[in-house]
């Protein structure tokens, strides 16, 4: 469905054509799924040519544009996680932008809390999904953000391949009887689950078996393994307050 809640989730784009969503986490840095961040021959995508839509909550209108916060912005440097590679495990990294965000100024364009807890599991716990991908296989993307609401799941979880292990960087949440799921284009999103009137980023979008299987989750990056590496590389920038 349709979300207001969209003052932290970004489109990246690629020439103008979109290639996945991320999460605003403060002034200077977007927070994404490590395969976003290569291209289909496995090179990897350059900053120069990457750029992050902000305020845009109808990418085919600009009707709802808010002036002075809405923009493309440019990519300074790409940050991939040391330990990503061949297959789905550490798939986060971050965009970090050639200029910092009025965070202050707009409550379209806001960040969104990185949790503090590094061993809460979030078990049991509504998951928000949001996106610009597809809603099943036969759709074609939206114009306009997409929300739903998933259940975490605990870190048992199994999925629908016999060749995906599920590690403790990954959270699984959906599955049950279906419907409700992120799909193609969805990658690198956020999951958010809020707490005392506030949304604090717990997953980041990776893959999952199909869209919306009965039975078959979806995985993300589950970001409380990645704390440290993320407040490493993200000293120069204001955080959620």
């Amino acid at each position: 469905m349709e979300t207001n809640m969209w003052g932290n989730q970004v489109p990246s784009l690629v020439n103008n054509t979109y290639v996945c969503g991320g999460a605003i986490i403060n002034s200077l840095y977007i927070l994404t799924a490590a395969h976003c961040l290569f291209n289909s021959d496995d090179t990897s995508r350059l900053p120069e040519d990457l750029f992050v839509g902000v305020a845009d909550h109808r990418q085919n209108s600009t009707k709802d544009d808010v002036e002075g916060a809405t923009a493309l912005v440019g990519v300074r440097e790409i940050l991939v996680h040391e330990e990503y590679g061949t297959g789905p495990n550490n798939d986060i990294g971050l965009l970090k932008l050639k200029k910092p965000l009025d965070l202050k100024s707009f409550k379209q364009l806001k960040p969104v809390c990185l949790p503090s807890n590094p061993t809460k599991t979030y078990e049991g716990a509504q998951g928000h999904i949001y996106g610009w991908g597809v809603r099943d296989y036969r759709s074609k993307l939206p114009a306009v953000l997409q929300e739903a609401s998933v259940p975490i799941l605990g870190p048992d979880c199994q999925i629908k391949s016999p060749d995906v292990t599920i590690t403790p960087q990954m959270l699984c949440a959906g599955g049950g009887e279906g419907q409700k799921d992120t799909c193609t284009g969805d990658s690198g999103g956020p999951m958010t689950v809020e707490e005392n009137g506030r949304h604090f980023l717990v997953g980041i979008t990776s893959f999952g078996i199909g869209c919306g299987i009965r039975g078959s989750p979806g995985v993300y990056t589950r970001v409380t393994a990645f704390l440290d590496w993320v407040l490493e590389n993200t000293k120069d920038a204001e955080y959620c307050n």
